[in-house]
């Protein structure tokens, strides 16, 4: 896992994955204690999901980056900022799931950031 600031944001980039999963969502939950914390993740079959947790709570959760399948104690959360994409309410790109986070966030990839030396944390595997 990389983890450096962003803007005012600190952006943790998880290439292996598995960190931080919306089925096991105690992790989001305590990093968004006092915060707010995207969990943005797609793998090479292209599926993906985005999580959106706040103040110790997931609030929702977005299989597939589907609109329409929104779920969570919360699920019109994000509406005001879905109502801003050019095609609001249907299936995210990546690249708009990335301009949904960036626009609430502030928190963005850019090359000067890719090129940049990043710190690493190593976390031990589970038992």
């Amino acid at each position: 896992m990389f983890i450096d600031e962003s803007g005012p944001s600190i952006m943790l980039l998880d290439l292996e994955g598995g960190l931080f999963s919306p089925y096991k969502p105690s992790g989001l939950e305590r990093l968004s204690l006092g915060a707010r914390v995207w969990h943005l993740e797609w793998n090479v079959n292209g599926n993906g999901s985005l999580t959106y947790a706040a103040d110790g709570c997931v609030r929702l959760a977005m299989p597939g980056l589907d609109p329409g399948e929104v779920y969570g104690p919360e699920p019109h959360a994000l509406d005001h900022l879905l109502r801003r994409l050019p095609q609001p309410f249907t299936r995210l790109s990546h690249a708009s799931a990335m301009a949904l986070v960036t626009r609430d966030s502030g928190a963005y990839l850019d090359l000067e950031w890719l090129d940049s030396p990043q710190f690493r944390v190593i976390f031990a595997g589970e038992e």
